[in-house]
C-alpha cells in the first residue's frame, strides 16, 4: 500500500521538486526497500483474506488517498464505521503477517 502511494506522490510532483531532484547525484542515492519485499507472502493474498467491506475501505484509503469523509461518502456508511473498517483490517493484516513469519521464518521472501 505504501508503494501504490509513494507512485501516486510521485507522478504528482510539481516541476520545482523535479528539478531539485536533479541536483543530487543519482548514483549516491538506492531505491528504498519496497514493504512487499519482507512479506512472507504476495500483498495481494492478505488483501484476499480480508473480508470485503474492510478490504474496501483499507484500499480506498490507503491505495487511492481517499479521506475518511470519501470513504464513507463512497461506501454508503458512516466515517465512524470506516474508522472501525480500517482499524480492523490493519489489526487483521498484522495478524495474517505475523503468523506467517513465525510460522515459517526461514521461508525465502517473496517479491512484488
Amino acid at each position: 500500500m505504501r508503494l501504490a502511494r509513494e507512485r501516486g506522490r510521485r507522478s504528482s510532483r510539481i516541476d520545482g521538486e523535479a528539478e531539485a531532484e536533479g541536483l543530487i547525484d543519482p548514483e549516491s542515492r538506492s531505491p528504498p526497500p519496497l514493504a512487499s519485499e519482507s512479506l512472507p507472502r504476495d500483498l495481494r493474498e492478505y488483501l484476499a483474506a480480508l473480508p470485503a467491506a474492510r478490504r474496501e475501505a483499507l484500499i480506498l484509503h490507503h491505495v487511492l488517498d481517499h479521506s475518511i469523509p470519501e470513504v464513507a461518502e463512497l461506501t454508503g456508511v458512516s466515517p465512524n464505521t470506516v474508522k472501525d473498517r480500517l482499524l480492523a483490517a490493519r489489526e487483521a493484516l498484522r495478524r495474517l503477517i505475523r503468523r506467517d513469519s513465525l510460522i515459517s521464518p526461514s521461508r525465502p521472501r517473496r517479491s512484488a
